[in-house]
């Protein structure tokens, strides 16, 4: 079997793959998840988009 060569088809992931619904963001915060000083750990994501994503929702523009 031939190895991928990821690096080609990065550009092609980033543009379709899914995103989190708004409710995800809504349910951490109802939850305490995120709140200022706290630290938190995004296991099993890539790119960390999902740490990402969640400091931006939830923190804005102190992301």
């Amino acid at each position: 079997m031939d190895s991928v060569d990821f690096g080609k088809t990065a550009a092609d992931y980033a543009q379709h793959r899914q995103g989190f619904p708004d409710e995800t963001f809504a349910r951490l915060a109802a939850h305490d998840v995120g709140i200022s000083g706290q630290r938190v750990l995004d296991v099993g994501r890539d790119r960390n988009v999902g740490a990402r994503l969640c400091a931006t929702r939830l923190h804005g523009d102190r992301a």
